[in-house]
């Protein structure tokens, strides 16, 4: 995964689900993902089955939507 043309996640171990109502999502390991690259936002949502997830925006984006999130209970 790039940020502009920074890498931000490499990972032979990432995970590409189908969920329902969703498009495609990739699940990247934390420790295959920089984090330095991200910084937090407020956004948080709950999952019923994986819990509340975290967000993350690209690190260098003045305004920039979420583009990552993390469950941390799992």
């Amino acid at each position: 995964m790039r940020i502009s043309s920074a890498v931000v996640a490499r990972s032979n171990r990432a995970l590409v689900l189908q969920e329902t109502g969703y498009g495609s999502v990739i699940y990247f390991p934390e420790e295959d993902v920089s984090l330095d690259r991200l910084q937090p936002t407020n956004d948080r949502t709950t999952c019923p089955f994986k819990g509340e997830a975290n967000y993350f925006a690209a690190r260098d984006a003045v305004t920039a939507p979420p583009i990552a999130w993390t469950y941390p209970a799992l």
